[in-house]
């Protein structure tokens, strides 16, 4: 096995695209040099190649430098071309001298290494070096014999095995056993390299800005909702991300304050038991607001003292007809009524919605017909009957790269090109895991809280109901204490539920799981959707790779080369 060599430009190099001949030429030289290299290293040297850096206020650069932990370091200068020497001068194939020598740009490179080197360690490590000239081009049976060029050049000869002609150049000029005992000076020249800068910010690192943004966009919104507030029936319509629950609770919020009695209507529990929550303060200070599900408000209209809720679909539809018969206006206790997720209703609620709200009183709802999970009926005659319709124009609650991969979902894309987009602004990481589910999200778990993310900024979220999913319900996920979305989270726990039931919400961070299971086929694109836009800053997918025959965006990105992997 061949030590490791730090590419220049990433794995596979390449020529620039433009360049004279003498820059195709040293490219190719220098292509040479790290083939050879790739192929002998020994175990225990590193090597670099194109390490350019800044010693005080002067541009160093080193055609390659290559580590041995006992030794020291070696900085090679490469040159293309057959070329000669002749009275101490180098010489390019046409004659043209070499201008400075290049075993005095060696020297200036090594030097500024070194003193780096020092600087980093904030000590004088004083980590011998050696330097090297390699004509990869030039054919010779043997180097010159000059005594200060004896030992550090390289020929065409020594790219099949150029280990032996190394060892001569480290040992030319350094004493073995010099190098410092401890091998962080290694670690150091990597970092001088730079392995692993990305020009792109931490995604949880954006989201001040983001909601910097969305209070300022709030603001302009609410100020067009105000100027619509004569109208008695208003329908705004806006996309995932642009703040529909927001705003309505803000706007709800100065109703309240306005003296009117408020009541906030929502389809799932959890954004139900959250809004009311944050309506808490309000009510303290004498105003008149609450937030519940439709359905919970039907239960407590036509059900018997300790009659418990439904627990099925069918129970639930039973129960909303029998209150919508029943209902009176006055059981809603409210001047205006604001409906969050009207999407989700079907015709019963719709009827029994219209039994609780008199012609006269005014209803703002809101709705992306893009989530809408289920196929539902026209609005009815008694709602759309002086119907003010507003969007909402676009808000960034996501990062840009992640909301363009939920609106690839929402469009039924096949294009991957989303979803590497996101790969590559760190907004995505997919986890090819064939493991029992509750085994993968939890190591998905460990990861996010070794970079320090807070557990409460997390939500774990199964692409199909309660009554399929294998981890949902569980109080734990591994070590890590697990709640359902309409529970708050303590600080050790994390937010375990359903894609429907958390829709509403949001969290910094959304891990997608349980997508190839069969009861996830059914509106497999529109289940992604709805995931993905709960997340404002990172998405992780944990997954079988069998999901790339269901997922056409995702599907490229969970095979590589033939072999799975766990992308971070």
């Amino acid at each position: 096995m061949a030590g490791r060599i730090h590419p220049q430009d990433g794995p596979r190099a390449r020529a620039p695209a433009t360049g004279g001949r003498a820059v195709r030429a040293g490219w190719a030289a220098e292509k040479k040099v790290h083939e050879a290299l790739a192929r002998a290293l020994p175990d225990d040297w590193v090597a670099w190649h194109g390490l350019r850096f800044r010693a005080g206020r002067r541009d160093g650069e080193a055609d390659f430098v290559i580590a041995d932990p006992a030794m020291g370091f070696l900085v090679v200068e490469v040159k293309a071309g057959r070329v000669t020497q002749s009275g101490g001068r180098w010489y390019y194939e046409g004659g043209r001298p070499m201008d400075p020598a290049p075993l005095d740009q060696a020297q200036r490179a090594a030097r500024g290494l070194s003193t780096l080197l020092d600087e980093a360690a904030g000590r004088r490590l004083e980590v011998p070096f050696s330097v090297a000239v390699w004509f990869p081009d030039t054919e010779a049976d043997a180097p010159p014999s000059n005594a200060d060029l004896r030992d550090a050049v390289l020929l065409a000869r020594d790219l099949a095995d150029p280990v032996p002609a190394l060892r001569r150049a480290f040992a030319a000029r350094i004493t073995p056993g010099n190098a410092p005992p401890d091998p962080g000076w290694i670690d150091t020249l990597t970092e001088l390299w730079g392995r692993d800068y990305d020009p792109r910010q931490d995604p949880l690192r954006c989201l001040s800005h983001l909601a910097a943004l969305r209070e300022t966009m709030n603001d302009a919104q609410l100020a067009v909702l105000r100027g619509l507030a004569e109208n008695r029936r208003v329908l705004v319509e806006g996309r995932a991300g642009t703040g529909k629950t927001s705003v309505a609770r803000l706007y709800a919020e100065e109703r309240a304050w306005a003296g009117d009695r408020v009541l906030f209507l929502c389809f799932t529990d959890p954004l139900a038991r959250w809004l009311d929550r944050a309506f808490e303060d309000l009510r303290r200070q004498g105003l008149c607001v609450r937030a519940s599900t439709l359905r919970r408000l039907a239960h407590a209209i036509v059900a018997g003292p300790g009659e418990p809720p439904p627990v099925d679909h069918d129970g639930w539809m039973d129960l909303v007809a029998r209150a919508a018969g029943r209902a009176r206006p006055e059981d809603a206790v409210a001047d205006v009524v604001f409906v969050d997720e009207l999407q989700c209703f079907d015709a019963p609620d719709m009827a029994l919605l219209g039994r609780l709200v008199e012609p006269s009183q005014r209803l703002w709802a809101f709705w992306d017909p893009k989530q809408a999970f289920w196929a539902r009926p026209p609005l009815p005659a008694w709602f759309t009957s002086g119907l003010t319709r507003f969007t909402l124009p676009v808000q960034r609650r996501a990062l840009a790269s992640l909301a363009a991969l939920a609106r690839a979902y929402g469009e039924e894309a096949t294009s991957d090109a989303p979803a590497r987009q996101a790969e590559r602004a760190g907004t995505l990481c997919v986890h090819v895991d064939e493991r029992p589910v509750g085994d993968a999200v939890a190591d998905v778990l460990a990861e996010l809280e070794a970079r320090g993310i807070d557990r409460r900024n997390v939500a774990v979220l199964s692409l199909v109901g309660r009554g399929s999913s294998a981890l949902v319900g569980r109080p734990s996920i591994g070590p890590v204490p697990a709640v359902p979305a309409d529970e708050a989270p303590g600080p050790d726990h994390v937010v375990l539920d359903t894609f429907l039931r958390f829709e509403g919400l949001e969290r910094p961070v959304i891990v997608v799981c349980e997508g190839a299971h069969p009861a996830a086929r059914r509106n497999y694109a529109q289940r992604m959707y709805m995931a993905l836009t709960r997340a404002s800053a990172r998405v992780e997918v944990v997954a079988p790779a069998s999901l790339a025959q269901r997922d056409p965006i995702l599907g490229p990105l969970l095979a590589v080369d033939g072999g799975l992997r766990s992308s971070s």
